[in-house]
């Protein structure tokens, strides 16, 4: 995949360098410090190249994990040490940050896209912050260029500028869509389909799910703002299809080892979950078009949201 294939193996090939080596200081001195940045920008990537350098093991928090204080002192059985990261975005609440950090004997990261809203306010003064900058779309050309190239890659120099504005210097984004055009080419036309995919809300594409268009179904789950999976787990018939509710399970593994570990190049085998379920449907009547049923779970954060 040329999301893993490309992808910096040293602070050093870093877009933000600066900042990647700024972290490297911080989590020597194990005070907790904020991480902020758009959407891959590589606040994810330097916190996996840095936890390698110094055998340290990436330990992803929720809510539910900062109510048990003993994980903040557990030694790691197989590293050296740990970092903590914890994805304030994604927490109801920032009461339990305080008591945590106070007991943990390892470095705490806290990281958001926009640590600017008003929630974070007390954060920010109490915390050093490290800015990871957007990548701009001139040094993000150059880099899908240079891969067109190496890879063969049809491809035109107006077609690549559509694509690099169209995920606003996202470059995990950038070189996902890349992986799904390599086969057409990045052409207009091909382009075109990648904006209209990104723009499709969840009834549009539970629709081409219901339609049982397994390679179409494919591309526009990865190109979702939102989280489909409590959609498409709502809408299944009741007892009509043990094999899709397995297929969402395994989606739900991927899913969670992602989200602990950071490791994006399993991204592929969720939508592939996802999208095999869309081929079983094929004259099954497995769902309830044309209406969808809005899902009774808590939806939440989708993986292409996350850094």
């Amino acid at each position: 995949m040329l999301l893993e294939k490309y992808k910096p193996v040293r602070i050093e090939e870093m877009v933000n360098k600066a900042a990647a080596m700024e972290l490297k200081d911080l989590l020597r001195v194990k005070k907790p410090f904020i991480i902020t940045g758009p959407a891959g920008s590589g606040k994810t990537l330097a916190l996996n190249i840095l936890a390698k350098e110094m055998n340290y093991e990436i330990i992803h928090l929720v809510d539910d994990m900062l109510k048990t204080p003993e994980i903040a002192k557990q030694r790691s059985i197989f590293y050296k040490g740990k970092i903590f990261i914890i994805e304030l975005d994604s927490l109801r609440t920032l009461e339990r940050l305080d008591d945590f950090a106070k007991q943990s004997a390892f470095p705490i990261v806290l990281s958001a896209n926009d640590i600017y809203q008003k929630r974070y306010f007390e954060l920010r003064k109490k915390h050093k912050l490290v800015k990871f900058r957007k990548v701009s779309d001139i040094y993000l050309m150059n880099i899908v260029k240079k891969i067109c190239l190496r890879e063969s890659i049809p491809c035109s120099d107006m077609a690549l500028g559509n694509l690099v504005s169209l995920y606003n210097g996202d470059i995990r984004a950038v070189l996902i869509a890349l992986e799904c055009l390599r086969a057409e080419g990045i052409t207009p036309s091909s382009i075109k389909n990648l904006e209209e995919c990104k723009f499709l809300n969840v009834f549009d594409v539970l629709l081409e799910v219901y339609n049982g268009e397994l390679r179409h179904a494919i591309r526009l789950l990865s190109n979702m703002d939102q989280d489909i999976e409590p959609w498409i787990e709502e809408n299944i018939i009741d007892g009509k299809s043990i094999a899709a509710n397995e297929l969402l399970a395994k989606a739900d593994l991927f899913k969670t080892r992602i989200e602990r570990t950071g490791s994006w190049s399993l991204q592929k085998y969720y939508f592939d979950m996802l999208g095999a379920i869309s081929a079983l449907n094929t004259g099954k009547k497995m769902f309830n078009p044309p209406y969808s049923k809005w899902p009774r779970r808590q939806i939440k954060t989708t993986l292409n949201n996350k850094e």
